[in-house]
């Protein structure tokens, strides 16, 4: 922002259409700040695409292997109960 927050303030203090073009500057200017074309909605429209299902690939790839590793845990406890049974069961 080129400006103190203290003179956004003044500015807009009481008056409604000064707030509401203050609040879209300040949105626009951090919109850009992140890196994304606020002069083209679509390309923003385009890069918030991307980004939520960035996201959620993610999520999904996290869920994946959680369930991988939820079975892997399973598996491996099954097969050393089993083989405990075996080993009891063979000494009998």
């Amino acid at each position: 922002m080129s400006e103190r927050p203290e003179i956004y303030e003044q500015k807009a203090l009481g008056d409604p259409a000064a707030l509401t073009a203050l609040v879209r500057q300040v949105a626009l200017e951090t919109l850009a700040g992140i890196g994304l074309d606020v002069s083209s909605p679509t390309e923003l429209q385009a890069d918030l695409y991307y980004l939520r299902r960035l996201r959620k690939g993610g999520e999904e790839v996290r869920s994946v292997v959680r369930h991988s590793l939820l079975t892997l845990a399973v598996s491996t406890a099954l097969y050393m109960l089993w083989e405990a049974v075996k080993g009891v069961l063979e000494k009998g």
